[in-house]
């Protein structure tokens, strides 16, 4: 690479919010080539990158062009250093995520994070089960920060098209006419709401529908926030907001979840993982509808009706004191349980219709009858996320307007562990990669959890959520050996 330049991929605007990982871009600033062409080579299957070796070059590149992840070596010389870039990025840019690649001793609990920035040791670079932690933190770095930026956007959309529950609960099936009353009845109780079912069934799709139901919705916040991923340090900071200087790198004040989602909703995601000492402060901000930003001792009064969404059986969870019972009470003013798509195959059709509308821009597409055997035929393991995957891989190899029963052959099931993924998604690559790692050294330890998690030096309830998001967990207590 020159010295006088950063080096960058072209960008395509045709997308207003990023949703396509594909076209999220990571900045990578770091003064060694090696690294930088390391790291660059590791990433740019899954983003675009721009490569910066200095921190001048870099704030001159940050004011004309939009970042939406910054990688930053500690150890960058220069008049402008990592800190003084990470205190111009945060004052300038205070939304922006950054990783900043640090010494051992700056990070010996592992990845640590602090307000925007996660300090991650360098040595994660060294084997592959560390760039995909690093890959992995990225992801869910970038897509908290993409919602963030979608807020305003889809609340201008939702007024603009009039959208209704029925925009996101797609199907014709009895289950979905009946998802539907309850979702309008759901929005229009302000109870708080616990959506149940297997992973990839449209929860969060459904948390959206009960709050476009609500009176006034299209003007009204709604907030998501999966409390399993959080450092447990930061739980409080993340969910009620912090004071400027309430910790070390609280460089400004942030409105937490529960400020976010007043006067709306609140979606928090995958509850059933929440540590049970998390659970705790959950709930006394749940019960009183009071909250204080860490560092403050100012009251802030709560208008947010909750929704909490899980996989697991809470019922169960309480019986073994995994999750609290005056929590569960609280969240479980109503219940609403989402079926698996085996059990309402009707709904499939409908749904590889309407995201094929999504991502083909050829016209209408149907589906003849033997295409449509094959589709009842298949249990969807993944359910709707599974449905939707499809769709888009249909659509990247170039469908007519009709679907044949070889298409569909040669695509199902789709394995997420095949060696060869190069004609996968970003985000189904991203899971490839990563789920072939965390295999490999759970392998390495006996499938034992916390002997992994300690080798990864991670607490063991991050690991778990890694392992869980990638669909291992499940698997990995039915039959380990055979994954």
């Amino acid at each position: 690479m020159s010295d006088k330049q950063i080096h960058t991929q072209p960008d395509d605007h045709s997308n207003p919010i990023g949703i396509e990982r594909s076209q999220w871009r990571v900045l990578i600033v770091d003064p060694q080539p090696a690294v930088r062409q390391v790291v660059g080579d590791f990433l740019k299957e899954f983003y675009r990158l721009s490569l910066s070796q200095s921190g001048d070059r870099t704030i001159t590149f940050l004011a004309k062009q939009d970042v939406d992840v910054m990688l930053v070596n500690d150890q960058l010389p220069g008049e402008i250093g990592a800190r003084a870039l990470i205190r111009h990025a945060q004052a300038n840019y205070p939304d922006l995520p950054i990783i900043v690649l640090s010494g051992e001793k700056a990070t010996k609990a592992g990845v640590v994070e602090v307000g925007t920035c996660s300090f991650v040791p360098k040595k994660i670079l060294r084997t592959e089960v560390g760039r995909a932690q690093l890959l992995l933190l990225i992801d869910r770095r970038i897509h908290a920060h993409q919602h963030d930026r979608r807020t305003v956007f889809q609340r201008q959309q939702q007024q603009r098209a009039g959208m209704t529950a029925g925009h996101f609960l797609i199907g014709r099936s009895p289950t979905i006419e009946a998802l539907r009353e309850t979702a309008v009845q759901a929005g229009r109780s302000r109870l708080n709401v616990l959506i149940t079912g297997e992973t990839g069934v449209g929860k969060t799709l459904l948390a959206q529908a009960v709050h476009l139901a609500g009176e006034q919705a299209s003007s009204r916040p709604y907030v998501t926030l999966d409390p399993s991923t959080l450092v447990p340090s930061l739980f409080e900071a993340e969910l009620f907001g912090h004071a400027r200087g309430a910790f070390t790198g609280a460089t400004h004040a942030q409105v937490g979840a529960f400020e976010a989602a007043n006067g709306g909703t609140l979606l928090l995601d995958e509850i059933g993982d929440l540590p049970l000492d998390l659970q705790r402060k959950l709930l006394q901000a749940v019960e009183e509808r009071v909250i204080r930003r860490v560092g403050d001792v100012r009251e802030i009064h709560l208008n947010v009706r909750l929704i909490a969404a899980t996989n697991r059986n809470l019922e169960r969870d309480v019986e073994n004191g995994r999750f609290r019972a005056d929590l569960y009470q609280r969240l479980n003013e109503l219940r609403v349980h989402i079926p698996p798509l085996r059990e309402r195959k009707e709904d499939v059709a409908p749904l590889l219709a309407y995201f094929i509308e999504q991502y083909h821009h050829g016209g209408s597409v149907r589906t003849n009858d033997d295409a449509e055997r094959i589709v009842r035929g298949y249990d969807w393991p993944g359910n709707v996320r599974e449905v939707r995957t499809l769709a888009r891989r249909l659509c990247a190899e170039g469908i007519g307007d009709t679907i044949h029963e070889e298409e569909l052959i040669k695509m199902l099931p789709t394995r997420v562990d095949r060696t060869d993924s190069s004609d996968l998604p970003p985000e189904e690559r991203i899971r490839v990669y990563s789920r072939r790692a965390y295999l490999q050294v759970l392998k390495e330890h006996a499938y034992n959890i916390r002997g992994t998690a300690r080798t990864l030096d991670v607490p063991y309830h991050t690991l778990r959520s890694r392992l869980k998001s990638l669909d291992l967990l499940h698997a990995l207590r039915k039959k380990p050996d055979v994954i």
